[in-house]
Protein backbone atom coordinates (compact mmCIF):
# COMPACT_ATOMS: atom_id res chain seq x y z
CA UNK A 1 0.00 0.00 0.00
CA UNK A 2 1.54 3.40 -0.75
CA UNK A 3 1.95 5.29 2.40
CA UNK A 4 4.40 7.55 4.36
CA UNK A 5 4.05 8.82 7.32
CA UNK A 6 4.80 12.86 7.48
CA UNK A 7 6.54 15.13 9.95
CA UNK A 8 2.69 15.63 11.81
CA UNK A 9 2.91 11.83 12.00
CA UNK A 10 0.30 11.11 9.78
CA UNK A 11 -0.34 8.42 7.76
CA UNK A 12 -0.77 9.13 3.92
CA UNK A 13 -2.83 7.31 1.62
CA UNK A 14 -2.78 8.05 -2.02
CA UNK A 15 -6.00 7.29 -4.26
CA UNK A 16 -4.21 6.03 -6.94
CA UNK A 17 -3.44 2.86 -5.18
CA UNK A 18 -6.89 2.06 -5.55
CA UNK A 19 -7.19 3.02 -9.36
CA UNK A 20 -7.59 0.06 -12.21
CA UNK A 21 -4.38 -1.06 -13.55
CA UNK A 22 -4.51 -1.05 -17.53
CA UNK A 23 -3.42 -5.19 -17.44
CA UNK A 24 -6.57 -5.63 -15.07
CA UNK A 25 -9.10 -4.04 -17.26
CA UNK A 26 -10.98 -5.33 -20.35
CA UNK A 27 -13.65 -3.96 -22.44
CA UNK A 28 -16.14 -6.45 -24.13
CA UNK A 29 -17.51 -5.06 -26.90
CA UNK A 30 -20.81 -6.60 -28.04
CA UNK A 31 -21.09 -4.89 -31.56
CA UNK A 32 -18.74 -7.46 -33.41
CA UNK A 33 -21.00 -10.27 -32.42
CA UNK A 34 -24.16 -7.95 -34.10
CA UNK A 35 -25.29 -9.04 -37.24
CA UNK A 36 -24.24 -6.28 -39.74
CA UNK A 37 -23.49 -4.25 -37.08
CA UNK A 38 -26.92 -3.46 -36.47
CA UNK A 39 -28.80 -6.38 -34.44
CA UNK A 40 -28.50 -9.49 -32.49
CA UNK A 41 -29.07 -12.82 -33.64
CA UNK A 42 -29.90 -15.14 -31.05
CA UNK A 43 -28.82 -18.34 -32.07
CA UNK A 44 -25.35 -17.21 -33.84
CA UNK A 45 -24.73 -14.83 -30.90
CA UNK A 46 -24.88 -17.49 -28.38
CA UNK A 47 -22.49 -20.12 -30.29
CA UNK A 48 -20.29 -17.17 -31.11
CA UNK A 49 -20.02 -16.81 -27.33
CA UNK A 50 -19.35 -20.54 -26.65
CA UNK A 51 -16.39 -19.99 -28.58
CA UNK A 52 -14.42 -17.28 -26.60
CA UNK A 53 -11.71 -18.58 -24.37
CA UNK A 54 -13.11 -16.99 -21.00
CA UNK A 55 -10.35 -17.63 -18.93
CA UNK A 56 -8.72 -14.52 -20.71
CA UNK A 57 -10.94 -12.63 -18.24
CA UNK A 58 -10.03 -14.44 -15.05
CA UNK A 59 -10.10 -12.06 -12.53
CA UNK A 60 -9.98 -9.16 -14.37
CA UNK A 61 -12.29 -6.05 -14.18
CA UNK A 62 -14.41 -6.30 -17.61
CA UNK A 63 -16.59 -3.59 -18.73
CA UNK A 64 -19.41 -5.14 -20.96
CA UNK A 65 -20.54 -2.25 -23.48
CA UNK A 66 -22.38 -1.68 -27.20
CA UNK A 67 -19.95 0.45 -29.04
CA UNK A 68 -22.90 1.09 -31.46
CA UNK A 69 -26.57 2.25 -31.10
CA UNK A 70 -28.00 -1.15 -31.34
CA UNK A 71 -30.26 -2.39 -29.17
CA UNK A 72 -29.34 -4.81 -27.04
CA UNK A 73 -31.48 -7.27 -25.25
CA UNK A 74 -30.81 -7.60 -21.61
CA UNK A 75 -30.95 -11.56 -21.61
CA UNK A 76 -27.49 -11.03 -23.70
CA UNK A 77 -25.78 -8.71 -20.93
CA UNK A 78 -26.82 -11.53 -18.79
CA UNK A 79 -25.48 -14.26 -20.58
CA UNK A 80 -22.12 -12.94 -20.91
CA UNK A 81 -22.20 -11.51 -17.08
CA UNK A 82 -22.76 -15.66 -16.49
CA UNK A 83 -19.66 -16.62 -18.50
CA UNK A 84 -17.14 -13.99 -16.63
CA UNK A 85 -18.38 -14.32 -13.37
CA UNK A 86 -17.66 -17.76 -13.54
CA UNK A 87 -14.30 -17.04 -14.38
CA UNK A 88 -13.98 -14.69 -11.68
CA UNK A 89 -13.88 -11.55 -13.44
CA UNK A 90 -15.78 -8.34 -11.67
CA UNK A 91 -18.21 -7.19 -14.50
CA UNK A 92 -19.52 -3.64 -15.20
CA UNK A 93 -21.49 -1.57 -17.37
CA UNK A 94 -21.49 1.95 -17.02
CA UNK A 95 -19.09 3.69 -19.51
CA UNK A 96 -18.77 7.17 -17.93
CA UNK A 97 -18.11 5.77 -14.20
CA UNK A 98 -16.04 2.38 -15.31
CA UNK A 99 -13.37 3.51 -13.80
CA UNK A 100 -14.42 4.90 -10.53
CA UNK A 101 -16.76 1.56 -9.96
CA UNK A 102 -13.77 -0.03 -9.78
CA UNK A 103 -11.92 2.58 -7.56
CA UNK A 104 -15.20 2.11 -5.03
CA UNK A 105 -15.28 -2.15 -5.37
CA UNK A 106 -10.90 -1.97 -4.61
CA UNK A 107 -11.94 0.36 -1.64
CA UNK A 108 -14.47 -2.10 -0.21
CA UNK A 109 -12.43 -5.07 -1.11
CA UNK A 110 -9.45 -3.33 1.12
CA UNK A 111 -8.34 -4.40 4.37
CA UNK A 112 -8.21 -0.69 6.54
CA UNK A 113 -7.94 -1.95 10.19
CA UNK A 114 -3.75 -1.43 10.23
CA UNK A 115 -5.28 1.77 10.53
CA UNK A 116 -6.91 1.32 13.26
CA UNK A 117 -6.80 4.29 15.67
CA UNK A 118 -4.11 6.38 13.32
CA UNK A 119 -4.04 9.82 11.80
CA UNK A 120 -5.03 9.66 7.93
CA UNK A 121 -4.03 12.12 5.43
CA UNK A 122 -6.05 11.13 2.24
CA UNK A 123 -3.71 12.37 -0.80
CA UNK A 124 -5.98 14.31 -3.12
CA UNK A 125 -5.72 15.46 -6.55
CA UNK A 126 -3.47 12.49 -7.61
CA UNK A 127 -6.94 10.81 -9.90
CA UNK A 128 -8.10 12.69 -12.38
CA UNK A 129 -11.76 12.46 -12.91
CA UNK A 130 -12.84 11.13 -9.26
CA UNK A 131 -16.16 12.18 -8.27
CA UNK A 132 -16.80 13.17 -4.80
CA UNK A 133 -18.65 9.69 -4.76
CA UNK A 134 -15.43 8.14 -4.77
CA UNK A 135 -14.20 10.33 -1.42
CA UNK A 136 -18.05 9.84 0.42
CA UNK A 137 -17.17 6.30 0.07
CA UNK A 138 -13.39 6.02 1.22
CA UNK A 139 -14.50 8.09 4.31
CA UNK A 140 -17.21 6.66 5.23
CA UNK A 141 -15.08 2.97 5.41
CA UNK A 142 -12.25 4.42 7.17
CA UNK A 143 -14.24 7.09 9.42
CA UNK A 144 -15.11 4.43 12.06
CA UNK A 145 -11.70 2.86 11.65
CA UNK A 146 -9.13 5.37 12.49
CA UNK A 147 -8.79 8.58 14.64
CA UNK A 148 -8.83 11.39 11.94
CA UNK A 149 -9.24 11.33 8.25
CA UNK A 150 -7.66 14.60 6.45
CA UNK A 151 -7.69 15.35 3.13
CA UNK A 152 -4.77 17.37 0.87
CA UNK A 153 -1.28 16.95 0.29
CA UNK A 154 1.54 16.29 2.52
Amino acid sequence: MTEATNKKNMIQLDMDHWAPKPQDVFHFDIKPFLFQELMLKETSFRESLEDIDWNIYQNKHVLVHCSNQAIIPYWAYMLISNYLTNVGAKVYYHLNTFEEDILIHNFKSSDFSLYKNQRVLLKGCSLKNVSPKAYIEITAILTPIVKSLAYGES
